[in-house]
């Protein structure tokens, strides 16, 4: 009698293997969401600076002032591709989903110097990530239209 080696693996052997995936799959899930939503609100913040930026910048080079309009959950800018910005149409602009701007909100005026008319500003952020766990972004604008960023992660 000839005993033939069997070659493949048995389906005890495979079924472990899978409920060994789905159990790394099961735990890693809810981890790769939330960092997911933190790298989706740091786009949106990284946005909506580079927009304040791109206000800054366009004052400066067309020698007008620009006005940008920020609301709790929306902001616009001129439109940029016009000649003339004072005459320019809006370009509305939507901040992430769950992120809305806490305090700061009004109408930012950049100069033709490239300064801010209305003296210092700070703007907060806040994206409730989790039902625990808040991203807060604070923007600071300098009177000389100076814009830095911090983040801090508050848990509740």
């Amino acid at each position: 009698m000839i005993h033939r080696q069997q070659k493949g693996y048995s389906l005890v052997e495979l079924l472990l293997v899978l409920a060994i995936m789905g159990i790394f799959l099961a735990i890693s899930i809810p981890a790769l969401a939330q960092s997911m939503r933190r790298y989706s609100a740091r786009a949106g913040v990284n946005e909506f600076v580079s927009h304040m930026r791109l206000a800054r910048h366009l004052a400066i080079a067309r020698h007008q002032p620009v006005d940008m309009t920020v609301g709790a959950e929306d902001y616009s800018l001129p439109n940029w591709s016009d000649g003339d910005i004072g005459t320019a149409g809006l370009r509305e602009f939507s901040l992430p989903r769950a992120c809305t701007i806490v305090s700061g909100t009004g109408t930012i005026t950049f100069r033709t110097d490239g300064t801010i008319s209305t003296g210092a500003t700070t703007m907060r952020l806040e994206i409730a990530l989790d039902g625990e766990i808040t991203a807060r972004y604070d923007i600071a604008i300098s009177t000389a239209g100076q814009i830095t960023t911090t983040y801090t992660q508050v848990t509740s």
